[in-house]
């Protein structure tokens, strides 16, 4: 199967990087991690989901990344909040927001 455009930079980044990683797009919805569970066969806490909060004060972007079977427990840290809406990949990269993506990190425990 032909990688997406943007998936295609994923893997040429990667490769003039050095790394031996093959990006692979999976059929059908990874939007939780139960569906990328079920698409790769593996047991949800073994998949990293990776969040994007807001700093209180700032409004600066803040990555969590934690167990697919885990939730984050925003009172652990109030340094930082859920935005109240999602934003597109623009405006995330402009520092405005949050992305969700269907994408995994290379690798997976």
């Amino acid at each position: 199967m032909e990688l997406s455009t943007s998936a295609k930079r994923v893997q040429d980044f990667l490769s003039a990087k050095g790394f031996s990683f093959e990006v692979q797009e999976l059929p059908g919805s990874t939007r939780t991690a139960r569906e990328a569970a079920d698409r790769v066969g593996c047991a949800v806490s073994q998949i990293a989901k990776s969040l994007v909060f807001k700093e209180k004060k700032t409004d600066r972007p803040i990555l969590v990344i934690a167990s697919g079977a885990n939730r984050v427990d925003l009172k652990k840290n109030p340094k930082i909040h859920r935005p109240e809406t999602r934003q597109s990949g623009r405006e995330f990269r402009q520092g405005k927001g949050r992305i969700c993506h269907r994408r995994s990190a290379p690798g997976r425990a």
